[in-house]
């Protein structure tokens, strides 16, 4: 099996219980290799509990999650190795510098880039060989802990809030190299962040989930815009105009009206010109937002 050119997840009937609590109720999707997918939800927990079970951490019923039509959990030794997985908290090496750090782990790798190529990767991230590990400032850890799963050539990717502690430039940066990776690779990423923003600008499809349950699939074939929450305040706003162009109404009062907006905001603006409204509110849409409409 070339794993370095495959990495599909298949889940099935999938429900799973935490503290008497459905984390995953009923699940059945695929994630198919080369793509970028971003979880949308108000329980983190899922992800902890989807996370922990594609790794192999807990047990699950027969058949329920297949990697590369390897059972995820019978399967969890031979599967380790090509599973790559990073929190907000990044766990690198303790002691010593970059350098050392990529050598011990291109020399426990059969599959690693060389030696130089991933020098080349870091210096492309302003990371310097010479650094103490240690005293990396905390997005930098996180950029170079996503550096150290690509240049294993691991075909699956599960980041919890991987990139929670970068700036705007290193999050693009690490995105950048991340839709590269899944390109080349043909691997497949799962990822959530508190951050609809980056779901939205990252993703090739974002999965939402309230409670437990997958509620929507979202292709994403482009990424030039981000849905925004427009609060109107005022009358005579036409409704049916907006949800035409892709408002999706969640509020309707007699003086107030909230939509989220999906697509270029500039389409919008001139139904918003009217003499009859007098305030008018846009920022991006947040994660509660976003599951009150998918």
């Amino acid at each position: 099996m070339e794993w370095e050119n495959l990495a599909v997840v298949e889940i099935k009937s999938l429900t799973k219980e935490d503290r008497k609590q459905e984390a995953l109720s009923d699940w059945t999707i695929n994630f198919e290799a080369g793509t970028i997918n971003a979880l949308c939800t108000n329980g983190p927990n899922s992800i902890n509990i989807l996370f922990a079970l594609l790794l192999g951490q807990e047990k699950i019923m027969k058949d329920a999650i297949h990697i590369n039509g390897l059972d995820a959990y019978k399967q969890r030794k031979k599967l380790a190795a090509q599973i790559g997985y990073q929190n907000e908290e990044v766990v690198l090496a303790k002691h010593g510098d970059v350098l050392q750090l990529l050598t011990t782990t291109i020399k426990k790798s059969d599959q690693a880039v060389t030696l130089e190529q991933a020098k080349q990767i870091v210096n492309q991230f302003g990371i310097k060989l010479n650094a103490r590990v240690a005293d990396l400032a905390q997005g930098q850890k996180q950029q170079l802990g996503i550096i150290m799963m690509t240049i294993q050539k691991l075909p699956l990717l599960l980041l919890e809030q991987a990139t929670s502690l970068m700036d705007d430039s290193q999050r693009k940066a690490t995105w950048q190299l991340l839709h590269d990776y899944v390109q080349k690779m043909n691997a497949t990423v799962l990822f959530a962040s508190e951050r609809f923003d980056e779901l939205q600008r990252f993703a090739d499809q974002i999965v939402y989930i309230r409670n437990g349950k997958i509620t929507n699939q979202r292709e994403l074939p482009t990424h030039d815009s981000v849905d925004c929450m427009v609060t109107i305040t005022g009358t005579g706003f036409p409704i049916e105009l907006a949800e035409s162009l892709g408002a999706h109404i969640i509020q309707e009062a007699q003086t107030e009206t909230k939509l989220i907006f999906s697509g270029n905001i500039q389409v919008l603006l001139p139904l918003l010109e009217k003499t009859t409204i007098t305030d008018v509110r846009i920022q991006d849409a947040e994660i509660d937002d976003e599951l009150m409409i998918f």
